[in-house]
């Protein structure tokens, strides 16, 4: 009989399945036609008529429809992303002041990072409270956004938070990670270098949101779960790392692709009638039959209850970003540390 899983593993207590998404849609505004109210003559009663649809109902029409389809769309994060934002008034609450690119030759360094995407882009913002952050966003991490305070008099500035937020047909995940460390901006005019300072190091989610198909979660709720998910993720990818003769990897799609079938083997038979055979040891969870021997010959035994259990399997579909990020979190030290040539917009 398996032991009780830890908390951690759990998702934490009395809590809903912590692996999801995060943003809270609001409610759409229902469109309906318009009506006015016309007299009729001799009599004190009233009947309502259908006025001819004008250009602008069209528009207005056109502009709700857009917004119910957009939650179809969960698999573009950066469109996702731009839409959570307006409907949350989000969008509207920091001003875009400049924008700064790295430049072509940036994206041909060499290194062990050389089949990643050395993109970078850097905005500086104003919020309404007249205060201004830099903004940081790395092509080949498209989830994240790494936020920082405003250079000081000699270009030094310093990590608030790393802004995350996946987005998946079931649900969101999105939570905010303090960072350490720092770096410096110099240069003037539509020409700027930036360099930060190794390492910068993750610290601890200090706020989130969940939602799971219907079930969502904010506040402390949120927050132990998506903790409790960052430790299994964490322990994960640090034997990952370690594995012999893993390739290096330029997306995510790679990643998934080498991982998956040394991870999650069982994953090809689900959905068929497998049942367990004589030879092999197995257990059932979320749907699928786990092989406990290769479990057991693949995996170091503090991971074992995690792929056994199920939360694995959960944590692979439900956060697979996460993941990469995690195993490649060095890869975006390695970029982001070397000095960049920024160019205006």
């Amino acid at each position: 009989m398996m032991k009780k899983a830890p908390a951690f593993i759990r998702g934490g207590s009395n809590t809903p399945p912590l692996w999801g998404g995060s943003i809270l849609t609001p409610a759409m505004a229902g469109y309906g036609p318009q009506y006015k109210m016309r007299k009729v003559r001799r009599t004190f009663s009233y009947r309502t008529t259908i006025p001819r649809r004008t250009e602008g109902s069209r528009a207005a029409a056109g502009f709700v429809i857009m917004f119910a389809v957009l939650p179809l769309l969960a698999g573009c994060t950066g469109l996702m992303e731009r839409a959570g934002q307006l409907l949350d008034g989000s969008a509207f609450a920091e001003k875009t002041l400049s924008v700064y690119r790295s430049l072509p030759q940036t994206l041909s360094a060499q290194g062990d990072t050389a089949s990643l995407d050395r993109g970078v882009e850097l905005r500086r913002v104003r919020s309404r409270d007249n205060e201004e952050f830099l903004i940081i966003k790395p092509k080949a991490f498209p989830n994240i956004s790494l936020r920082c305070s405003a250079p000081a008099f000699d270009g030094g500035f310093s990590f608030l938070t790393c802004e995350y937020l996946e987005a998946g047909p079931a649900g969101w995940n999105e939570f905010s990670l303090e960072l350490s460390g720092g770096g410096r901006l110099w240069g003037q005019g539509n020409l700027v270098f930036m360099q930060l300072r190794p390492t910068f190091e993750p610290v601890q989610i200090t706020e989130g949101k969940i939602r799971y198909g219907s079930k969502r979660a904010g506040g402390a709720e949120a927050l132990a779960g998506l903790r409790n998910r960052r430790e299994r993720i964490a322990a994960l990818t640090e034997w990952m790392r370690a594995y012999p003769d893993a390739p290096v990897f330029s997306s995510q799609k790679e990643f998934s692709g080498f991982w998956e079938p040394l991870l999650l083997p069982e994953l090809s038979r689900r959905g068929k009638k497998d049942r367990p055979r004589g030879d092999t040891e197995r257990v059932r969870a979320e749907g699928v039959w786990w092989d406990v021997r290769y479990t057991a010959d693949i995996f170091p035994e503090e991971l074992r209850i995690l792929r056994d259990s199920g939360a694995l399997l959960r944590d692979w579909e439900e956060a697979p970003f996460w993941i990469y990020l995690m195993y490649c979190w060095d890869d975006l030290e390695q970029i982001l540390c070397s000095e960049l040539p920024l160019l205006k917009d």
